[in-house]
C-alpha cells in the first residue's frame, strides 16, 4: 500500500481551508489542480509503497517517535509557492506554533522510520499544507500567481492541538486519492 505519516487538521481549519480556497479559485486562472479539503494534511514523511504486513512495524516506529511528545498548538498562517513564488509548482499554508516541538518529532519519526523505508528526505523540513499543485505544462502561466496570492497575506486561518499522529494509506483514483487513516498514535 502507499502510505505516509501526518497530522490531520481539526475540521473548523479544513472548512476555513475551503472558504479560502473559493476566494483564491476567483482570482487564479485554470493553471492549479486544487487539494480537496478533506485531502489536506500536514505530512511528517512520505513512506512509498509499504507491504501492509509491515504496518504494524510502521505503528511501533511511530509510537517510539512520539513517545513523551505532548500535544501541539499548531496554527495556519501565511501563503506562499514551492519551490518560490516567482516559479510557482506548489500553493502552500505555512504551519506554525510549537514548530520546535514538531520538528523535534519529525525528525524522531525520520529516525525510527529510517531502517523501515528506503525513502530519505533530503530537504529540510518546512511544516505547510498544500493548497494546490500547478498543472503539468502549466508552469509558465502560473507565474502570475504571486500577484493572486499577494492580498491574502497573512492567511491566519487559526489555530487546533493536534492530539495523535496518523499512518494513512494513499489509494489512487479516477477522481483523486482517497487518504484513511490506518493506524493513530496519540500524542501524550
Amino acid at each position: 500500500m502507499r502510505a505516509f505519516i501526518a497530522i490531520q487538521l481539526d475540521p473548523a481549519i479544513t472548512a476555513e481551508i475551503e472558504r479560502l480556497q473559493q476566494r483564491l479559485r476567483a482570482r487564479i486562472p485554470d493553471v492549479v489542480r486544487w487539494t480537496r479539503p478533506k485531502n489536506i494534511h500536514l505530512t511528517l514523511k512520505y513512506l512509498g509503497e509499504i507491504e501492509d504486513t509491515r504496518v504494524g512495524m510502521f505503528e511501533a516506529a511511530i509510537k517510539r517517535a512520539c513517545q513523551s511528545t505532548p500535544p501541539l498548538r499548531l496554527c495556519v498562517e501565511n501563503i506562499g509557492c514551492f519551490p518560490s513564488i516567482a516559479k510557482p509548482n506548489i500553493i502552500w499554508l505555512g504551519v506554525h506554533g510549537e514548530s520546535e516541538l514538531l520538528s523535534v518529532l519529525q525528525t524522531r519519526i525520520e529516525f525510527e522510520t529510517k531502517a523501515l523505508c528506503d525513502i530519505a528526505e533530503d530537504r529540510a523540513f518546512q511544516p505547510h499544507l498544500t493548497l494546490a499543485r500547478v498543472r503539468n505544462g502549466k508552469y509558465r502561466q502560473a507565474r502570475g500567481i504571486a500577484a493572486c496570492l499577494h492580498p491574502f497575506q497573512p492567511a491566519a486561518l487559526g489555530q487546533w492541538t493536534a492530539r495523535h499522529v496518523d499512518l494513512m494509506r494513499s489509494d489512487l483514483r479516477d477522481q483523486g486519492p482517497m487518504y484513511t487513516s490506518v493506524a493513530g498514535i496519540p500524542l501524550i
